[in-house]
């Protein structure tokens, strides 16, 4: 198993032991594709729902709802989604 999955699934854990109900799931396109890091939570702990951040710039809204009722009704567990509405822009001024 890489670091970085044991090192998700140990924060998961570690998140999940106090009773807290949820997890963000960032969307950061330098590093692993959120959904599968939301996968390792949901296989390493037993109640605690990913909250996975989508941009709708970089996915469509009905893949995010497919891959939601996928590993719901995979593992019978909830999901949650956290729709970033705005992109940072970098653009130089005047």
């Amino acid at each position: 198993m890489s670091w970085y999955r044991e090192h998700v699934a140990a924060v998961g854990r570690w998140s999940e032991k106090p009773g807290f109900a949820g997890i963000l799931v960032y969307a950061d396109n330098g590093l692993v594709d959120p959904w599968l890091v939301a996968q390792v939570i949901v296989e390493s702990t037993t109640q605690l729902s990913p909250f996975v951040a989508v941009q709708p710039v970089y996915m469509h809204p009905y893949s995010a709802a497919k891959m939601v009722a996928s590993i719901g009704h995979l593992y019978g567990r909830r999901l949650c989604l956290n729709i970033v509405a705005g992109a940072s822009r970098t653009t130089s001024s005047p």
